[in-house]
């Protein structure tokens, strides 16, 4: 059975008559043909025949699923949708026959029709588990025998298993199992479950543990969307009010149109030789496919860029990146725009108030000179943005493709030239963090202070602990790593990896035949409701961003993001996204690896990777 269709059997909080339903989250929008809701009375009877006690909300809308494969054709759809208690619901599948073959009685045969419960149908969300749990210590005694079970009857087929909290909402959530299948691959899952609940049998009571089998997604980079698809972000939020540059800037290769983040900024130092530049990812600044002969890439992706061999693999990067660049001077002359005409109002009802009572406002005073003040801010980012975009520097080093000590490394250094150095390079500082993003939501204190806070001590990734990121296209957002690694089974593309030799090296576990790495994961969620529900902690182009834990230490670099396909939508991504990490003490060791050289003395030196205080 698809996936897909063993998600819906599984759901009794939905019917539909698409022959091939697909999970939520679905993207809707108004049919062009209204003339249906003419049959409501009629509608709401055949509801109320099959046990259905409240009245729901009944629309006609075009079905879609964005970024899911053969889902963008528009299905003209009857929904149905309750909001209301379980106990005013009726059978489903039998009202569901029935409104379709009314439709089908008065001409409307093209038109599907869905009943549904929005607040009850099948939308998991996915949270840490931590590792002090009994599940994950379970799940750590089993997991190579769980993944040699799923490799043998999934193959390349599953991107993602771990041991997740999963629920509706976060208070529902249970430690779960969980298995993240390509679309549309089928399968004997209830004999799967099953053969996965037999090994964790042994170490757990299974009642305390599910396991769910999902569609979703690994991405390494961008994401969904990459290269053109990618919209421009302004990056007004990365630059103080002197228009200076912070930490997660949009950055790109000079001539292409793909952005990422900029890390940080670093020092590496070699003997008597200190570099300034920021850090990146690897996948960032790559040599552009469509204007790179396949030697450079192959080269780059291979051996990645080095210190002491200036060649093609060293592309030269920009800020900000060529579309965000475009979409900041547009966010600055709507703000400039939109203040002019604000203060120009104020000012005239201020002079109509001095003229009728005799004495000014002090409400109007206030918004004049929040007016005079957003202008002036503004006018000088305008200032600095039209002079961009403006040369970073060349790739100084990088890790290529690098498959080192069964992990993933993915990152690079873009040495500053000596003028971009002078103008832009400072301390990180902690970011200013919204209340919703705080580690209070999560459970955790204290809260991250509101006082300058610089970014000098590198720390490392660990289980169970919470994490924020200020990357290009989502800013600000934070999460909690999951208590236990997950194993990522790449695709072909993402599966292509060279060993510290430049030879290529197969993406496999130590002790079984699945091409896959362990790797951190850190989910988010939504604060500041009733009912936590999983969010977004990293979206296309967050790569290279910094992943920072409370006490201020830089603990990772983020480089992808693992994707569920079905669970809540998202406001900014359509789904939310879990973000991929390195842990920075791996980063650490594959730097020194990459500038590993012999003094004149005869001694093996390496450089160190360090942040400015």
């Amino acid at each position: 059975m698809a996936i897909e269709k063993y998600l819906y059997a599984g759901d009794p909080f939905r019917s539909t008559s698409i022959p091939d339903p697909l999970p939520y989250p679905i993207k809707t929008a108004p049919s062009s043909d209204q003339s249906i809701l003419k049959l409501k009375p009629k509608i709401l009877d055949l509801l109320a025949s099959h046990g259905f006690r409240a009245d729901p909300q009944i629309v006609v809308e075009d079905i879609t699923k964005p970024h899911y494969p053969h889902a963008s054709t528009p299905i003209a759809t009857l929904r149905v949708l309750y909001h209301t208690e379980q106990r005013t619901l009726g059978d489903f599948s039998a009202a569901k026959d029935s409104v379709r073959d009314l439709l089908i009685r008065e001409g409307h045969q093209s038109v599907q029709v869905e009943i549904v419960h929005r607040d009850l149908c099948f939308q998991p969300s996915f949270f840490p588990v931590q590792p002090s749990d009994m599940a994950a210590l379970a799940y750590e005694k089993t997991k190579s025998k769980l993944l040699g079970l799923v490799n043998r009857n999934l193959g390349s087929a599953w991107a993602v298993l771990g041991l997740f909290r999963v629920g509706r909402t976060e208070e529902n959530g249970a430690p779960t199992i969980v298995v993240l299948v390509r679309p549309y691959v089928a399968h004997n899952w209830t004999d799967l479950m099953q053969a996965i609940l037999e090994i964790v049998r042994e170490h757990v009571d299974v009642d305390d543990i599910n396991v769910e089998f999902l569609p979703g997604i690994l991405t390494e980079g961008t994401g969904p969307l990459s290269g053109e698809e990618q919209p421009g972000v302004p990056q007004l939020a990365t630059m103080t009010a002197h228009g200076d540059v912070g930490m997660g800037f949009s950055i790109g290769v000079c001539g292409g149109r793909g952005s990422g983040t900029a890390g940080g900024f670093v020092t590496l130092t070699q003997g008597d030789i200190t570099r300034k530049g920021i850090l990146t990812n690897y996948n960032v600044v790559s040599p552009p496919e469509s204007s790179s002969p396949a030697a450079v890439i192959q080269k780059a992706n291979a051996f990645g860029s080095s210190l002491f061999k200036p060649d093609d693999t060293r592309v030269e990067l920009q800020y900000f990146a060529g579309k965000d660049l475009d979409a900041s001077q547009q966010h600055l002359r709507d703000i400039i725009g939109s203040s002019q005409q604000n203060l120009a109002q104020h000012s005239e009802s201020q002079e109509q108030n001095l003229m009728i009572k005799g004495e000014p406002s002090r409400r109007l005073e206030a918004l004049i000179s929040y007016a005079e003040k957003m202008i002036e801010e503004h006018q000088a980012k305008q200032l600095v943005v039209d002079r961009m975009p403006r040369r970073l520097g060349k790739v100084g080093v990088s890790s290529g493709r690098l498959l080192w000590q069964d992990r993933i490394h993915d990152w690079a250094l873009v040495e500053l030239s000596d003028e971009t150095a002078a103008n832009i390079f400072r301390p990180n500082y902690m970011p200013d963090v919204p209340r919703t993003h705080q580690p209070s939501e999560y459970g955790i204190t204290p809260d991250i202070p509101t006082l300058p806070v610089v970014l000098d001590a590198f720390g490392q990734l660990h289980g169970g602990e919470y994490y924020l990121k200020q990357g290009r296209s989502t800013g600000i957002t934070s999460g909690v790593s999951n208590g236990v690694l997950t194993y990522c089974n790449w695709s072909a593309r993402d599966r292509g990896r060279y060993d510290d030799h430049g030879q290529p090296a197969q993406v496999q576990a130590s002790r079984t035949e699945a091409s896959c790495t362990e790797e951190f994961v850190i989910f988010s969620k939504k604060a500041m409701s009733q009912a936590h529900t999983q969010s977004t902690f990293m979206a296309p182009g967050d790569s290279g961003s910094f992943v920072v834990n409370q006490h201020g230490e830089v603990c990772g670099l983020l480089y992808g993001g693992v994707t569920g396909l079905c669970g809540p939508p998202d406001e900014e991504t359509y789904y939310a996204n879990a973000g991929l990490a390195m842990s920075i003490s791996d980063v650490k060791k594959s730097v020194a690896l990459r500038t590993k050289s012999i003094d004149s003395d005869g001694n093996e030196t390496c450089a160190a990777l360090e942040l400015p205080a």
